[in-house]
């Protein structure tokens, strides 16, 4: 993506692709699917990218409002309550994207109809986006379905069908205007196609009060706030003691990386070891 600095730029096309590996979207790189793009890159995170934290500083150079939560669902310290979904303030972040999942019927379609919906998408978005042109921001939501049903090999197919569609539009575009439209790919989270653990809040609060936190409400007590059956999850504590929570919740069965923020940025923790 261009600097922000700058006042004027080609159109682009943004695409949030749900559940896509680094691994596999490297192999269609590698291989050649991914004409004009430069080589993927992996990223570490503990929440995935469709998150109202993520999409505003994924877009900060076209604009997005700044929610107050981290998730959909989140902590609100001066009150002590947990909202949303539905916060209109935090909704607000996610305005901007074409074809997010509404309501019950539309997040079963990804399941049942996934490789069918996963075309239909991506025609509509790239449609839309060769009329209007500007900034225009896609999330495609069917390939989840696809990873879970279909495995890796039919998750590897949908990727270059969606692949393919782009890399028309981009050309049909530089045909008509002789400008190349910039293209930026985004997968929401990864997929492991193997067992994985569960940790449920209650098997993370023992973990928690066994070594010394209150899990609870109040200045000094820590809240947990899951959202869905997802590998991440957020907690809120004391602030002074946010390095040594996180370092803790790595140490809960399960748990691959935690974040604890201190004063000038934050510490990382992989299982048992500081990065």
């Amino acid at each position: 993506m261009r600097s922000c600095r700058m006042t004027s730029r080609p159109p682009i096309l943004f695409l949030l692709v749900d559940a896509i590996p680094f691994d596999v979207a490297w192999e269609a790189w590698n291989e050649g699917a991914m004409p004009g793009f430069l080589e993927p890159r992996p990223s570490v995170s503990v929440f995935p990218s469709l998150t109202e934290v993520a999409v505003p500083a994924m877009l900060r150079c076209v604009g997005g409002a700044r929610p107050p939560g981290y998730e959909a669902r989140w902590y609100h310290p001066p009150s002590g309550e947990i909202r949303g979904p539905g916060d209109p303030a935090s909704d607000a972040a996610m305005a901007p994207f074409h074809a997010h999942p509404q309501g019950v019927f539309a997040q079963a379609a990804l399941y049942v109809l996934r490789g069918g919906l996963a075309y239909a998408q991506v025609r509509w978005i790239t449609h839309r986006f060769a009329r209007e042109g500007g900034a225009w921001l896609g999330y495609l939501s069917a390939t989840d379905g696809v990873g879970h049903f279909d495995g890796r090999p039919g998750l590897r197919r949908a990727f270059d069908g969606v692949l393919a569609a782009v890399d028309v539009v981009r050309r049909e575009h530089h045909v008509r205007t002789g400008v190349w439209p910039d293209a930026v790919l985004c997968s929401d989270h990864g997929m492991a196609f193997g067992r994985l653990r569960h940790l449920s809040e209650r098997e993370l609060a023992a973990h928690l009060a066994a070594r010394g936190f209150r899990v609870g409400g109040g200045p000094e007590g820590v809240v947990l706030v899951p959202w869905g059956e997802v590998g991440s999850g957020v907690a809120y504590g004391d602030p002074a003691r946010a390095v040594e929570l996180a370092a803790q919740i790595a140490r809960a069965p399960g748990v691959d990386l935690a974040f604890g923020i201190e004063a000038g940025g934050c510490r990382a923790f992989r299982a048992v070891s500081v990065i």
